[in-house]
């Protein structure tokens, strides 16, 4: 038996531990947070060489943290005083005790129609109203946090209340009650509740329907004490059967797909891919030459440079919004790779220049948009913009673009490096 082929074996049995172990480590929660400092971060902060995903998460630790995170945080919270306000509520509107329908349009209805909205959200990808609320950016793990969000302030909505009602069932007495002027509404309350209980729970008796209309009797609210047990606990069971129910599953749902799409989240996002890319590219820079290797020289045709940025449109790549370039640009990195394509396909014969920071790593997406370019009959033409005081090496700078250009056909492909005196102008 060879031993030394255990070496490699072992060593990949340890590092698929060590992931597992750095991935359970770092909760999910604060992954989340950890990503969106990232997203949030000043384009001129960059990420310390990372040996993987886990370790460039990890420094985001020193940047602002994220306030409107923490308030998002507090939705299902908000969620469950709402709930008890709104059962205190029925129970002095419209007066003298809970009014069963209007019980049902606020625990049953409206959550009804928000967790039918949340089905076709799985699909569609669509997230809750006020994700704009907590960050601009918009990928699928962002989107699936903020519906599990919303899913979690239902459900706690509805239990809240249902708690809010026994619990003053147990302090106090309480009468349920029903009224309407609309007689269409009157005639329905006996098929409509039996359709509530769908089969599987009691159905409401007529008779104590009927006698729960106010008015019905004299001095009802005395004689409605003793269905109040009956209809509390009936008003329990519609509501964990369509509400609770339903919430909980597609709150499981919703969390498996969120974690899910977290442990992928370079996937689902540009930017955030980008500064990954960086973080393991200058781990890579610092392993590229052996010790025992010989210091070559190696022969690069240098970029050709000028002073200050052509004062003509172009395609903007990963720019910050300070520098001042011609009108008519068109920015290109904040949608998906498609929109981009699509922008660059329908002003490839206008526009020929494209403007992106010197020390930008390129990546495949760049390549990608440049080949777009040409197919569509366009000539790019590839500036790279950098301040004087940024220190770069332009022997480094000729290799890595020039090689990237190389690697991805793009050889004859005319690269020129603009110096700005202040990184703006």
């Amino acid at each position: 038996m060879n031993r030394g082929d255990d070496g490699p074996t072992l060593r990949a049995v340890f590092t698929s531990l060590f992931v597992i172990a750095r991935s359970n480590a770092i909760k999910a929660a604060d992954q989340f947070d950890l990503g969106l400092r990232w997203l949030d971060a000043d384009p001129d902060v960059h990420p310390e060489p990372a040996s993987d995903w886990f370790a460039f998460l990890l420094q985001a630790d020193s940047l602002p943290s994220q306030p409107r995170l923490r308030l998002a945080r507090l939705w299902p919270w908000l969620a469950a005083f709402n709930g008890v306000l709104a059962m205190t509520g029925l129970n002095v509107w419209p007066g003298g005790g809970v009014h069963l329908l209007g019980l049902l349009a606020i625990f049953w209805a409206v959550p009804l129609l928000l967790w039918v909205w949340q089905c076709s959200a799985l699909v569609t990808q669509r997230a809750p109203w006020w994700r704009p609320l907590l960050t601009r950016h918009h990928d699928a793990v962002i989107n699936r946090w903020c519906a599990r969000q919303a899913l979690q302030a239902q459900w706690v909505f509805v239990a809240a209340g249902l708690v809010t009602l026994w619990v003053m069932l147990l302090g106090r007495e309480v009468v349920f009650y029903w009224s309407t002027s609309i007689p269409a509404v009157s005639g329905w309350m006996d098929s409509g509740l039996a359709l509530l209980s769908l089969g599987l729970i009691d159905a409401p008796d007529p008779l104590i329907i009927s006698a729960s209309q106010a008015g019905a009797v004299s001095g009802w609210q005395q004689n409605l004490l003793s269905y109040s047990y009956y209809w509390a606990a009936w008003l329990s069971q519609v509501l964990a059967l369509w509400v609770l129910l339903p919430l909980s599953v597609l709150l499981l749902v919703q969390q498996w797909r969120w974690r899910s799409a977290l442990r992928r989240w370079t996937d689902h996002n540009h930017h955030l891919r980008l500064r990954f890319q960086a973080a393991q590219s200058s781990v890579l820079t610092y392993r590229a030459l052996d010790v025992a290797q010989s210091d070559a020289t190696l022969d690069v045709h240098p970029l050709d440079e000028r002073q200050g940025i052509p004062q003509m449109a172009g395609f903007v790549w990963h720019l910050e919004r300070s520098v001042a370039l011609a009108p008519g640009c068109q920015p290109l990195g904040d949608s998906g790779q498609r929109q981009d394509e699509a922008m660059v396909q329908a002003h490839a014969a206008e526009l020929s220049a494209w403007y992106c920071p010197a020390r930008l790593v390129p990546t495949g997406d760049l390549a990608d948009l440049l080949l777009a370019h040409r197919a569509a009959g366009g000539a790019p033409q590839l500036y790279l913009l950098a301040a004087m005081s940024d220190g770069l090496d332009t022997q480094t700078l000729a290799l890595n673009w020039r090689h990237f250009a190389r690697q991805q056909g793009l050889g004859d492909l005319p690269i020129t490096l603009c110096w700005l005196e202040n990184g703006h102008d």
